[in-house]
């Protein structure tokens, strides 16, 4: 009897003091450089390592470290932006031999060994790019880039509601806008977008939920020259994948109009010009028509500043060049669209009886 005590009570020391490694469990902060505190942890082992089951909150964005009571940041192998993704838990074993922790099967969170050959891939594999570093990722990670690779979200559009991205000199933008857009979430998670003004030095205009619409104050700005831009962007948060992508640019941009067609008198003023049509916007060197019609014999082009005719078609008299007929009579301040007066450039044509029917003019501008 005595001797079976001794043996059962020898093999119960021999277990307790090979059983050196133990399974601890905690939640880590922080992003990439984690931290933690577990209840009787006082090392990360010397003759075998701890092994931990931790809850990561943050998704990881690059290499990783885990700092457990202060014991020291050890570097986590094969972690790189998404192997650890936000509220998952992963079991790690502290390698005495490399210092690092390894991320291994079970605890949870669906992690494997780490693969240490040869890298970058030489071909693409599924939706593994050729080139892609894989060495010191996990298996799962590297199987998950090939058969589920993550896409980002994108915006699929970006605009302001009934703004028009064209403009006459001299407006003035101001007051409330609603900005509208879409989100292609794909692998993404978007809950919060920013409107940047970027023309005012990529000002925030407001920090917003991905609700697809917002009603925003507008630094206020007059547009006062040919070709000036206002221009706005939004910024998504994917929160899968710590990462910022911007939507395209709404770019609204201010242009002189150009008035023309036939008219009973010559205009003498701002009034008169704008009275010859709607107007159309000038956005540089450009072909129009300018359709007669069969009762007037005065035919004028008021263009803007700067702006000259450079030859003048008959389409409907055999392509004649009747360029010379358009003469420049002189110049009439239009007011813009913000009461600046404007100095346009005056062309008239003049014939002694009506078309019988109407003529189109293919007018061409210099600039």
């Amino acid at each position: 009897m005595k001797k079976h005590l001794a043996i059962l009570l020898f093999l119960i020391a021999f277990v307790a003091n090979a059983q050196t490694q133990f399974t601890y469990s905690g939640n880590a902060t922080g992003t990439d450089t984690y931290a933690t505190s577990i209840t009787n942890l006082t090392s990360y082992g010397t003759t075998r390592g701890v092994v931990v089951d931790i809850k990561f909150t943050n998704a990881s964005t690059g290499a990783a470290t885990l700092s457990i009571n202060s014991l020291g940041a050890i570097d986590i192998a094969g972690v790189g932006a998404g192997t650890i993704a936000a509220n998952s838990i992963k079991r790690l074993a502290y390698n005495i031999v490399s210092g690092d922790f390894d991320i291994i099967g079970g605890g949870g969170g669906g992690g494997s060994s780490t693969y240490g050959g040869n890298s970058p891939t030489t071909v693409t594999v599924g939706g593994l790019a050729s080139g892609s570093a894989i060495s010191g990722n996990t298996y799962d990670a590297i199987i998950q880039a090939i058969v589920a690779p993550y896409v980002n979200p994108a915006f699929s559009s970006f605009s302001i509601s009934g703004q028009s991205t064209t403009v006459e000199v001299g407006t003035t933008l101001s007051g409330s806008k609603t900005f509208i857009w879409g989100i292609t979430l794909n692998s993404g998670a978007v809950s919060l977008i920013d409107l940047f003004d970027v023309t005012a030095a990529s000002t925030l205009l407001s920090n917003t939920a991905n609700d697809g619409s917002q009603a925003q104050t507008i630094t206020t700005v007059q547009l006062n020259s040919n070709g000036s831009t206002q221009a706005w962007r939004g910024v998504l948060h994917d929160t899968n994948v710590i990462q910022n992508i911007n939507s395209s640019t709404f770019t609204v941009t201010s242009r002189f109009l150009r008035f023309f067609g036939a008219t009973a008198s010559s205009p003498a003023n701002s009034a008169a010009v704008r009275a010859i049509s709607a107007g159309t916007f000038h956005t540089g060197a450009t072909t129009f028509t300018l359709a007669t019609g069969n009762t007037l014999t005065k035919f004028v082009v008021a263009l803007p500043p700067g702006v000259t005719i450079s030859t003048v078609i008959d389409v409907d008299a055999l392509g004649a060049d009747i360029t010379s007929q358009y003469v420049l009579t002189g110049t009439v301040n239009v007011l813009d669209a913000g009461g600046t007066n404007r100095a346009y450039n005056i062309y008239e044509m003049n014939i002694g009886v009506v078309y019988s029917s109407s003529h189109n003019h293919s007018i061409t501008t210099a600039n």
